[in-house]
């Protein structure tokens, strides 16, 4: 855009009258260098003269270069600020050569001292919901800047909210004095990315312990795959924890959440993300005293592992009555319930705390109506 300032001289009055604003050296930032490009706005200068007929021609000095012309209209563009004395001198041929000259100041602004703080064709991203795009100016005071969207101030902050997602905007501001002697920006490109679109959810929602099924695949559904990441937390249980599709195996009963975030990298480097939960529930097995007994055969007393003879589900024969009997049939340990409030039964010792030789021994677990037994072999470690 080509701006102008119109000077006016009246030659005969000798008088002379400006009828716009100062005049404004300004910068059109068209590269990333700011200083390639240079637009000096245009003064047109018009001498008012009587006696147009004989007027042969007009000389005019802008107080910077001097130039002569048939017409009384003239444009010229000031390099630099100051001010200017600008003189017109008419001459006349009217049967004996004369001439009359006109002169004023035209005073020329500077344009704002403003630096800012991006390029042409410079390309600005983020992620919806995450750290705004900020493009920011440097300014001194008095400098007013004027942003593309709207926006005032020296430093505009983008969003989702103002540009909209994944639509490349092109977003610039011109910077102002209070006499409107401007500097146009560059102009940035700037985009918000939608983050990928996540679910999750599990081939079954309920599983068991011990049964069937005893296991499930989790899966991460993205509206988008090409590019996506995925990281699932706890990793407690799982295959992996880097996939979309990991396989959850418990070994205890409960319920468990899951919480993926599927990550995206877009634009300039912005890590989009978002998460999703899915929640598996893990049922105990079920069983009752009428259950076979699930135990390990050995212990091996003050053993970190296998010092106790452990039944899985112990709670199932809440009530039971238990007995330990030698290979001579002679009982070394009784109690009269074989659950204690754990899975943790006996420790290859006796009643009174004494621990039983290496052997193989005999158990019964019993209530009214059923009866349970099986061997128990105790060895010693050295």
């Amino acid at each position: 855009m080509s701006l102008m300032a119109f000077v006016s001289i009246n030659v005969n009055a000798q008088t002379v009258s400006f009828i716009a604003d100062p005049v404004c050296v300004n910068k059109d930032y068209e590269a990333a260098d700011p200083t390639e490009v240079v637009k000096i706005e245009t003064t047109e200068f018009t001498a008012i003269a009587a006696g147009l007929a004989n007027i042969t021609g007009y000389v005019w000095e802008f107080g910077d270069t001097q130039a002569t012309s048939t017409t009384s209209r003239v444009e010229h563009k000031y390099a630099k600020a100051g001010t200017y004395l600008a003189k017109v001198t008419v001459n006349y041929n009217n049967g004996s050569s004369s001439i009359s000259s006109a002169q004023k100041e035209v005073k020329v602004l500077a344009p704002p001292q403003v630096v800012f703080n991006f390029g042409n064709d410079d390309v600005y991203s983020a992620c919806q919901g995450g750290s705004p795009i900020e493009l920011t100016s440097t300014i001194e005071s008095g400098i007013s800047v004027l942003w593309s969207t709207g926006a005032t101030g020296p430093t505009l902050n983008l969003t989702d909210r103002n540009l909209g997602v994944n639509s490349q905007k092109e977003v610039g501001a011109v910077a102002y004095t209070q006499d409107m002697c401007w500097v146009k920006s560059p102009n940035a490109k700037v985009i918000v990315y939608s983050a990928p679109t996540v679910s999750a959810v599990a081939d079954y929602s309920t599983i068991n312990l011990e049964g069937d099924p005893s296991s499930t695949v989790i899966h991460a559904n993205t509206d988008d795959m090409n590019g996506v990441t995925y990281k699932w937390f706890p990793a407690d249980g799982l295959d992996r924890d880097d996939v979309w599709d990991p396989t959850f195996d418990p070994t205890a009963e409960g319920t468990f959440i899951f919480r993926v975030t599927a990550t995206k990298t877009v634009g300039t480097g912005e890590k989009c993300a978002s998460n999703a939960d899915v929640r598996i529930t893990v049922a105990a097995p079920q069983g009752d005293f009428s259950t076979p007994i699930n135990a390990n055969n050995i212990v091996i007393p003050n053993s970190t592992y296998n010092g106790w003879w452990s039944i899985t589900q112990a709670s199932w024969y809440d009530g039971g009555e238990f007995f330990v009997y030698n290979k001579w049939g002679q009982e070394v340990y009784h109690r009269k319930n074989v659950y204690q409030g754990d899975n943790n039964v006996w420790d290859a010792r006796t009643e009174n705390g004494e621990i039983l030789p290496e052997d193989a021994y005999y158990y019964v677990i019993k209530n009214d109506e059923i009866t349970h037994t099986g061997c128990i072999s105790v060895l010693h470690v050295k």
